[in-house]
């Protein structure tokens, strides 16, 4: 039984390693080395679990899944030097050559959605890779910025709320947060959003996706956006932090490298 006195989490999110040339501002390569900067630094501050937002590879339905395998075993090796323990957020990326039993059973994760306890914190994970007609993300037959949580997981969340009793943090991919017209959200980010103010018990979400830190606060949740750490050239573009969960509901964030710092580590 863990101490409810403080829990440590260590974060990153689009990580989007390939063994692949750069594109834009975007290094896959690059992120393998940043990956094991994370688990150099963050390792010996003994995190209680490592959470990682989504998009972990980077893959299109035209990379073949032989491939797109290659690129998470390796990227996961490292991942899994940062925590014993450790929880995947799908994104869109990692169902783009593989299915999402595929991406699930590699990281050894039995489940796309789910919840758990630790320390006296309540832990959600959602996964919002569904199209908005309902049907869950596959290779070739989707769209990313057709992002939906369907009815049955909105209905398991509420049920869910509703039966712990501990201040609980949220995890999403896709944005929860932003107009119904933004190709980054969630199309049912309006009654995901009702669910979480009505229970009264959820102290943050946190997002990726959209590539960037950003803090928004609507109806007294805070929903945390944080920067991707495949963005940029050299380890210093690199963006991870660590998140302390202390005994009645307080949270601290810390972010490390430039761009990791996120407004969050000033509530």
């Amino acid at each position: 039984m863990l101490s409810r006195r403080e829990i440590r989490l260590a974060l990153a999110t689009d990580v989007h390693y390939a063994d692949a040339d750069p594109k834009g501002t975007r290094h896959y390569r690059e992120s393998l080395g940043k990956m094991e900067e994370m688990a150099r630094v963050l390792g010996p501050r003994r995190p209680h679990l490592a959470v990682h937002l989504g998009d972990l590879v980077d893959a299109e339905a035209s990379t073949s899944h032989s491939v797109a395998q290659g690129y998470l075993k390796a990227i996961d090796g490292v991942f899994s030097q940062v925590a014993r323990r450790r929880v995947y957020v799908l994104g869109n990326h990692c169902v783009a050559a593989g299915t999402k039993q595929d991406f699930l059973r590699t990281v050894r994760q039995s489940r796309a959605f789910f919840s758990r306890d630790i320390g006296g914190w309540h832990l959600v994970v959602l996964d919002a890779c569904y199209r908005s007609d309902g049907l869950g993300y596959e290779p070739g037959k989707f769209v990313w910025t057709d992002s939906d949580i369907p009815v049955a997981q909105r209905e398991w969340l509420a049920a869910d709320l509703q039966k712990t009793t501990l201040p609980t943090i949220v995890f999403c991919h896709q944005r929860l947060d932003l107009r119904p017209t933004s190709p980054f959200v969630v199309r049912s980010a309006g009654e995901v959003r009702k669910i979480l103010e009505a229970s009264g018990k959820v102290k943050a979400v946190f997002m990726g996706h959209s590539h960037k830190n950003e803090l928004k606060v609507i109806q007294g949740v805070p929903y945390a956006t944080l920067a991707a750490m495949v963005e940029g050239c050299g380890a210093v573009s690199s963006g991870y932090s660590l998140l302390t969960l202390s005994e009645g509901g307080g949270l601290k964030m810390e972010g490390f490298r430039w761009h990791a710092w996120h407004p969050l580590a000033t509530r």
